[in-house]
């Protein structure tokens, strides 16, 4: 993509106001359905002989709220909702999109699939080997994050459904619908990249309410080196939802892989199952690569295809 012209930091703004606008939504979103659990909360409180006095407490009530179901249905909610509004907000300035059915073949598929599970296991890999070197501690906080993201009991599938598709879906259309393509617009492809995948990374700084921050410091550095990863496929499969394909892939293997590890007998096992489907992926990929099975479409994208439309029109209205 040619940038029509580059100003970096009007770049940076533009890269970043879709990122206030998802953070603010967030805000209010969960705190209105916040509203809806503090009535439970407080009958049981005062069930339990506790005075109103109690709700003055904001490290009790911070512990009610996380012990409830409200993280989950909270995450899900926000996700969904603001999905809908990136995604109208997406259509409007999608101009460097292909259309979907040009995205996708079948030898496409099977490299993006590759591509979700080789980043979960090199990102799984880094993580062993950092707590190797990290203290205890750190490896035992990341631990906590990663056991409340994926739930438990009543609230693990609605979890699930934030993880693994909400999640996704508002991120991306977010970070490599939204972001990547204004900041693609005024600076060069490699700075776009990094500022919206930092930018990413440090979205994940919203989970602190899980986890000490140590653990989510961790996910902050991974999620951005995911990011752009993620900018990388959308810019070269010239559609985000190449790379929305590719982050379903990374959470669901990541939460299919708690789900068999917390429910297996041996739980190495699991492990090494995996690990060896993350290496033949990677394989798979290097090969395609290689053997240059995977080139960018040559549709024209949604700019060109309302440039040429607008010629047309022009056109019949000279004669």
């Amino acid at each position: 993509m040619q940038n029509e012209k580059k100003n970096w930091l009007l770049g940076i703004v533009m890269s970043i106001v879709p990122v206030l606008v998802f953070l603010a939504g967030n805000l209010i979103i969960s705190s209105i359905i916040q509203l809806f659990y503090i009535p439970g909360i407080v009958a049981e409180a005062l069930s339990s002989g506790a005075g109103m006095e109690i709700l003055q407490d904001k490290e009790w009530v911070t512990e009610q709220l996380m012990n409830s179901s409200y993280v989950a249905v909270s995450t899900l909610a926000c996700d969904l909702l603001i999905s809908v509004g990136i995604f109208f907000w997406w259509r409007a300035v999608r101009k460097p999109e292909v259309q979907l059915k040009n995205a996708f073949t079948g030898k496409k598929i099977i490299f993006l699939v590759c591509t979700g599970i080789a980043i979960q296991f090199l990102i799984n890999v880094i993580l062993v080997l950092s707590f190797m070197v990290l203290p205890e501690k750190v490896s035992q906080d990341y631990q906590m994050l990663s056991e409340n993201l994926t739930g438990d009991g009543a609230t693990s599938v609605v979890m699930a459904l934030a993880v693994v598709i909400a999640a996704p879906l508002s991120e991306d259309l977010l970070m490599r619908g939204l972001a990547l393509n204004y900041g693609r617009k005024y600076m060069n492809d490699v700075a776009a990249i990094i500022i919206t995948s930092v930018a990413f990374g440090c979205m994940h700084f919203s989970n602190i309410q899980l986890a000490p921050l140590s653990g989510v410091l961790i996910q902050v550095v991974y999620a951005s080196l995911i990011g752009a990863v993620l900018a990388v496929v959308a810019i070269k499969f010239k559609s985000v939802w190449a790379s929305v394909f590719v982050h379903f892939i990374v959470n669901g293997s990541a939460q299919l892989l708690s789900v068999l590890g917390g429910n297996a007998k041996n739980e190495d096992v699991v492990s090494y199952c995996f690990y060896g489907v993350g290496l033949i992926s990677v394989i798979v990929m290097i090969i395609m690569v290689r053997k240059k099975m995977i080139s960018s479409p040559d549709a024209p994208t949604f700019g060109e295809i309302e440039a040429a439309k607008k010629v047309v029109a022009d056109a019949q209205t000279a004669e």
